[in-house]
C-alpha cells in the first residue's frame, strides 16, 4: 500500500474541462505533468515496484471552499493519474497496470488530494 498526499496545484472540474477547447486541456494537463513530476521528484518518492501491479487507486478530494462533486473530480484524477505516469511512478495507467479508480470528496482546511494505492 502506498499513500501519497499533496496540495492541488489548480481545483478542476469536469463540467469545466467538457465546456474547454483542446488547447486549453493540454495546458492543464501539462501542468498537472510538470507539477507531479516535480513532487514525486522532490519528495524522493520511488516507482510502483513491478511485482505490485496492478493497482486499485482511491482518490481522497478535500476542499477548503466550495466542494466539487464526486464524478466531477475524475477530471483531475486523470491528470494526476497521468502525471504519476509521466514523473515514472507509474509504469503505465492502463488496464494492466491500473484496474480500478474511485474518488472520495471531503470538507477540509486545504485543497488537496490523498492518493492510496492498494
Amino acid at each position: 500500500m502506498i499513500n501519497i498526499k499533496l496540495p492541488l496545484p489548480e481545483k478542476l472540474s469536469l463540467n469545466t474541462a467538457l465546456r474547454k477547447n483542446k488547447f486549453w486541456l493540454n495546458e492543464k494537463k501539462n501542468t498537472y505533468n510538470m507539477y507531479m513530476l516535480e513532487f514525486v521528484r522532490k519528495n524522493h518518492i520511488e516507482p510502483v515496484n513491478e511485482n505490485d501491479y496492478p493497482v486499485d487507486i482511491e482518490y481522497t478530494f478535500t476542499f477548503k471552499g466550495k466542494t466539487i462533486d464526486t464524478t466531477n473530480c475524475f477530471f483531475m484524477a486523470k491528470l494526476i493519474e497521468d502525471g504519476l505516469r509521466h514523473s515514472g511512478f507509474l509504469i503505465d495507467d492502463d488496464l494492466r497496470y491500473v484496474t480500478s479508480s474511485k474518488a472520495i470528496v471531503k470538507k477540509g482546511k486545504i485543497d488537496e488530494v490523498e492518493i492510496l494505492l492498494v
